[in-house]
């Protein structure tokens, strides 16, 4: 049974925003309050703050969400706090403690520094990652696919039916310009996806003339 995914509360904002952003308490360079105010002047309607996680943060997730509280009261802007986690091993298991990821308004699922370079590893990881309640996004997806193997249509299709089963939804990342043109073709057939800038600046947040043409 797949029970509601904290995604589906904002589904009307799927396009209408940006998904995935950096501050300054990991790896970004700008303030919370920075990407909100930038977020109003590019016209968007949402803005999550998906920051890195780890088994042992460096920083206070807490004072993180409670940033997050105090700028939701002063700005006409849904905003979202989250994390980007990524897959560690065969089973999906993600690098953040469950007691983080349940504090978690939304949760992307990522691949970065996977051990395995295989495709049957790596379908096999992601599978469970998708089965994971608590993921709901696959973000930057398969970013960790490039020049390493092709995925065929039908594991295409595998995949799009995973994600649509577990209510993960599957994200256009702008950075770097992933899924190709045929997944994203498949995808918008069959299933729903969101945007996301991975800024690390607010310079590469996302704007409202942009969004129109990421989901065309």
């Amino acid at each position: 049974m797949v029970y509601m995914k904290n995604w589906e509360k904002f589904e009307n904002y799927l396009h209408s925003g940006d998904w995935h952003v950096h501050t300054n308490y990991t790896d970004g360079e700008n303030t919370i309050l920075d990407y909100c105010h930038q977020a109003v002047k590019n016209g968007l309607k949402i803005i999550a703050f998906t920051e890195h996680v780890s088994q042992n943060l460096t920083y206070d997730f807490d004072k993180f969400i409670s940033d997050v509280q105090s700028a939701k009261e002063k700005f006409n802007l849904k905003i979202l706090y989250g994390c980007e986690a990524k897959v560690l091993n065969l089973n999906g298991t993600l690098n953040a403690q469950e007691s983080i990821l349940e504090k978690c308004e939304l949760v992307l699922g990522v691949f970065h520094s996977f051990p395995y370079n295989d495709k049957q590893n790596y379908l096999k990881a992601l599978k469970n990652m998708l089965k994971n309640p608590y993921v709901d996004i696959w973000a930057h997806p398969t970013l960790f696919t490039l020049n390493k193997f092709k995925l065929t249509k039908d594991e295409v299709d595998e995949i799009i039916q995973c994600c649509t089963l577990n209510k993960v939804l599957i994200e256009k990342n702008v950075r770097y310009n992933v899924p190709d043109r045929q997944f994203m073709k498949a995808i918008k057939k069959k299933w729903k996806f969101t945007l996301g800038s991975d800024a690390h600046n607010i310079s590469e947040l996302l704007k409202k003339e942009e969004l129109k043409c990421l989901t065309s």
